[in-house]
């Protein structure tokens, strides 16, 4: 393994821990929040944990630039670059719901080649680094071996901007007349990090994730043998808000049943379901 990304694997794995300690440590403030956005909330912990990260990257790299989600920016360096989501889950934080992480990516060049998300609630570690592979606490992952969509477990996300519920919806409908299960998490990164563990078999959103839900994730999945995309199957953009990752074999399925394709006059009554056995 290439010693300098180990070096910075290791940084982003303690910056990710100590975040975390944060944020259950204060989940007593949890409920103290505000809103950003039209239902896109924000916490005292996000910024407090977005300053630690950004100070303790800092401290070892002071040149290098930071994009995070709270506006922090690091230094000047853009050849390298880290991307931070202090905590990915605010709405489930703010509800005391616990399935929220932090999620931290290194890019180099425009290249991710280092990610890191932590659930400090399940204490569960994820960690990709280009060429080497993705891991849960020290144990190599791997996507699922799932072939079918209707044999699949699909992640989503509900757009919180009232105008793309619509499309939202149609989306979820028509995946849902196909797969076998859709799971709505609220939180991109542990998503990504669970298709890249093989816990889902798939995950997708059409609007509402940036570069701070998806770099990390998407080099997880990657590393652990799945697809990432946008939905139109082109290669992904992280600033074009949509995604659509999976365990590789039900990609285009996947692709096709979020596109609607599948679908013609008639067709949804008699298209075929998994049956118990």
């Amino acid at each position: 393994m290439n010693q300098e990304l180990a070096r910075i694997a290791e940084v982003a794995v303690g910056a990710a821990r100590a975040a975390g300690s944060l944020q259950l440590s204060r989940v007593a403030e949890s409920k103290v929040f505000r809103l950003k956005g039209e239902r896109d909330l924000v916490t005292d912990v996000d910024g407090a944990a977005e300053r630690q990260i950004v100070d303790q990257i800092g401290d070892i790299f002071p040149n290098h630039a930071v994009l995070a989600e709270e506006g922090s920016i690091g230094g000047s360096d853009i050849q390298h670059r880290w991307i931070v989501d202090p905590l990915d889950g605010t709405t489930n934080f703010a509800h005391t719901l616990p399935i929220s992480c932090v999620s931290i990516a290194y890019q180099r060049d425009g290249v991710t080649e280092v990610a890191v998300t932590f659930d400090p609630h399940r204490q569960e570690m994820f960690v990709g680094i280009r060429g080497s592979g993705a891991y849960c606490n020290e144990q190599r992952i791997q996507t699922s071996s799932t072939r079918a969509l209707a044999d699949s477990v699909i992640g989503t996300g509900i757009p919180y901007q009232a105008s793309h519920l619509v499309k939202g919806i149609d989306q979820i409908r028509s995946v849902a007349e196909r797969a076998m299960a859709i799971r709505v998490l609220g939180s991109a990164a542990l998503e990504a990090a669970y298709v890249a563990s093989g816990r889902l078999d798939g995950y997708w959103e059409h609007w509402g994730v940036w570069p701070w839900d998806l770099a990390a994730g998407a080099l997880l999945i990657s590393e652990a043998g799945g697809r990432v995309t946008g939905i139109d199957g082109r290669e992904l953009q992280l600033d074009g808000s949509e995604v659509a990752a999976s365990n590789a074999h039900v990609h285009d399925e996947l692709l096709a049943a979020i596109r609607g394709d599948h679908w013609k006059e008639g067709e949804r009554s008699r298209m075929p379901r998994r049956t118990e056995a």
